[in-house]
């Protein structure tokens, strides 16, 4: 269980610094943007938080296979989506400081979720 939290760990900073560097807020497709405010929605839901997407950068994608993501065209064509934010602004006790998100819209159920705030 350690080993898995610990690599779950890595890929979400990993795909947090590949998204953060090419982060740019017209660069979300409509897609993209229905996506981050459903992930947005659910993460609320789940854990009882309030999310500003504003505060969030974003990295987004379809698995296509294992370890391989593609840009999200159609959310109706999507079927698994991994979705990792991280809050690079607003750093105050309590607030977000990341999340991953993993949903498939197939069989419409999470397949996992992690949130990290600042205590």
């Amino acid at each position: 269980m350690k080993r898995l939290t610990g690599f779950m760990g890595l890929v979400l900073l990993v795909t947090t610094i590949v998204g953060t560097l090419t982060y740019s807020q017209s660069t979300y497709t409509k897609a993209e943007n229905q996506m981050i405010e459903f992930a947005n929605k659910k993460m609320e839901q789940i854990y009882s938080v309030k999310i500003d997407k504003n505060n969030l950068r974003y990295s987004i994608g379809e698995q296509v296979q294992k370890n391989k993501l593609k840009k999200i065209q159609d959310k109706s064509n999507s079927e698994v989506v991994a979705i990792t934010a991280t809050n690079l602004e607003k750093l105050k006790k309590g607030n977000v400081l990341s999340y991953s998100f993993k949903y498939d819209f197939k069989d419409k159920k999470v397949i996992s979720h992690d949130l990290k705030f600042l205590k």
